[in-house]
């Protein structure tokens, strides 16, 4: 019940679609370039050599949110939706994660990471393309900003969700069954890749919010056969965001080494902005079948006489709340970004 749940969750998600086309497979050590850029000197096999399935991580903790705070956003479909809406969900998913094997956000925000990289990015010389790529991608960032609501200097830029009513959970027949058998190992391997393949046990931990919120072992008696629950994948749209200007060459950002933004890699990957979200994954109906010890037991029937929420791992097993009033959120769907910038200023 470690990595594998990960591994088995995403054999029922759909890929997202492709953000962008192949990358450059052509990165290794060449000449100096007019305009004093050198290309960068990292391994442009692991570059070449690119898995572009999208990185599927769970959450470590549960995740619940409110569906009113982001009910009936604003969007072309909806023009007389709530501003409000539509922000709170821009934020939501505006964090970039951690380059880590379960969802963590980040310090970086998205939206001003790649303000930053665009108007600090440099053509090399003669590269009419790039500079085209880059001159339009940052047209499209000014025209999509909105004015803060406050009044105050500013702007921030939307994230619109598929399906727009996502935070609707009554609308059960979208949302697809998944069970995910625990009793035995699972090599097979699916459409998204996972970071980290550690023992790191997400199912290993109780986490109960109430007066005081705490984290429990599982009780190594307990034994967890299988997670059951339907899911809704969330696609994420960013009308501002140009994945093309990552993905590609003929660039550099003055004083910053290659692979700044992105290594491009699966194992090692420090940059500032290594994975973009593309979806978030909604559960409703959670069922966790174990043969549990007294001592969890007593735990669970605890929760439940309290009127605490209960999870295991991302997985809501009690809570006071109506269903129609708690949206979890069990994991995140991110594009890797390929090396980025691909060459460095010299």
């Amino acid at each position: 019940m470690s990595f594998s749940l990960t591994h088995e969750f995403g054999r029922f998600l759909r890929s997202p679609w492709s953000l962008h086309s192949k990358v450059k497979k052509e990165i290794g050590n060449k000449d100096p370039v007019e305009g004093g850029v050198s290309d960068n000197k990292l391994d442009g096999k692991a570059v070449a050599d690119l898995d572009n399935r999208p990185i599927l991580q769970l959450n470590a903790l549960p995740m619940t949110l409110s569906p009113e705070n982001y009910k009936s956003p604003l969007s072309s479909a909806n023009p007389n939706g709530s501003l409000n809406s539509l922000y709170a969900f821009s934020q939501l998913v505006n964090p970039v994660p951690n380059f880590t094997e379960h969802y963590e956000p980040g310090a970086f925000r998205i939206s001003s990471a790649y303000k930053n990289i665009l108007y600090g990015a440099s053509a090399l010389q003669k590269e009419k393309y790039v500079e085209s790529v880059i001159a339009e991608a940052r047209e499209m960032y000014d025209f999509s900003s909105i004015a803060n609501m406050n009044g105050a200097p500013g702007s921030w830029h939307p994230v619109y969700a598929t399906p727009i009513d996502w935070y609707d959970t009554t609308q059960a027949a979208r949302f697809t069954e998944i069970t995910l058998d625990l009793t035995g190992e699972n090599a097979a391997e699916g459409p998204y890749q996972v970071l980290d393949n550690k023992e790191h046990h997400i199912l290993s931990k109780f986490i109960k919010n109430g007066d005081k919120a705490t984290l429990t072992d599982v009780d190594q008696e307990s034994s967890i056969k299988y997670v059951k629950c339907k899911c809704l994948e969330v696609r994420l749209t960013r009308p501002w965001l140009s994945f093309d200007v990552l993905a590609l060459g003929g660039w550099f950002l003055v004083g910053q080494e290659a692979g700044f933004v992105s290594s491009g890699r699966i194992d090692n990957n420090q940059g500032i902005v290594p994975l973009i979200p593309t979806s978030l994954l909604v559960a409703i109906n959670v069922d966790v079948s174990a043969d549990w010890s007294d001592k969890d037991r007593k735990i669970l029937d605890n929760g439940e006489k309290k009127g605490d929420q209960v999870a295991v791992g991302p997985f809501v097993l009690s809570s006071n709340a109506s269903p129609l009033a708690e949206l979890h959120i069990i994991g995140w769907v991110s594009q890797l970004v390929p090396l980025a910038p691909q060459v460095m200023h010299s």
